[in-house]
């Protein structure tokens, strides 16, 4: 399958889901404009991204239905940014120890 997708990419090469420039799914330039969500929640709640930006809402929903995983491993790359500067953020305030991580699951079954 992975051949298969290789020679896809060749003939039909990514075009970014949010500016659409061509040679990436999603470019550095809009991944970097991905807006950090406001906290609503809960207290030690912090979602990431906004999700209810276009850009991010295509890129998650591309990634979940359309199965293109390469955009996991970009937006992997940027959670894990985003992640280590909460969590440096976080250790210095009150008693925050062992985050979890929860992923966003396809469907309420």
């Amino acid at each position: 399958m992975h051949l298969i997708n290789t020679i896809l990419d060749i003939f039909f090469p990514a075009n970014c889901l949010s500016c659409g420039k061509n040679d990436k799914i999603l470019c550095s330039e809009c991944l970097a404009d991905f807006p950090a969500s406001e906290r609503e929640c809960e207290k030690w709640v912090y979602p990431l991204f906004d999700y209810r930006h276009p850009p991010v809402k295509k890129a998650i929903w591309t990634l979940k239905y359309k199965n293109k995983k390469i955009l996991a491993k970009i937006l992997a790359e940027s959670m894990h940014q985003r992640i280590l500067e909460e969590l440096s953020d976080l250790t210095r305030l009150e008693n925050f120890q062992n985050p979890i991580l929860i992923p966003i699951p396809i469907a309420p079954k």
